[in-house]
């Protein structure tokens, strides 16, 4: 959020060959999505940033960035359009892109659950587990697995810890 409270997605590129508070070590892609990312992975070509808060209602958008391309142009930067659901990051497992559900309240004020989403990589086909888990707040990476960590939130349904191996 910015500092009038609004969604602006905005991802940030910094050049690691100059200095961090030097203003030209910095781009900034402008996509006028109004949208919140929590948490990007990379699957070696492309950087997926997992969608948390959304102004639309009844969708939300992963981005996914294609590093062969310029960091500033408009045919870098894919939206792949999804039913809304909140994600609270992401991990690669070398086939799919992982992302952790968030349980958040829904217009009427009932709590609802994301289910885990799977996007194979290569198709950038979607799909998502068979229930819900409950509200986490990210995804590590482990040497075979990948780990979703549980979001404690008393008002939340409970999370367990998850591993989920490459199939």
């Amino acid at each position: 959020l910015d500092k009038y409270n609004e969604r602006n997605t905005n991802p940030l590129r910094f050049d690691p060959s100059k200095q961090f508070n030097d203003k030209s070590a910095w781009e900034r892609y402008e996509s006028g999505l109004k949208i919140s990312y929590i948490g990007a992975s990379f699957d070696g070509r492309f950087v997926y940033y997992a969608p948390f808060e959304s102004d639309y209602e009844d969708l939300t958008i992963i981005l996914a960035y294609d590093t062969n391309k310029d960091f500033l142009q408009k045919d870098a930067w894919n939206e792949i359009e999804i039913p809304y659901g909140q994600y609270s990051g992401t991990g690669f497992n070398g086939k799919h892109v992982v992302m952790a559900p968030y349980c958040f309240n829904d217009v009427n004020e009932n709590q609802e659950c994301s289910k885990i989403l799977f996007l194979e990589t290569k198709s950038q086909k979607i799909s998502y587990s068979d229930s819900t888990y409950g509200s986490y707040n990210g995804v590590i990476e482990g040497d075979v697995a990948l780990y979703l960590v549980p979001h404690m939130d008393l008002n939340s349904k409970r999370s367990d810890f998850i591993k989920i191996e490459d199939d």
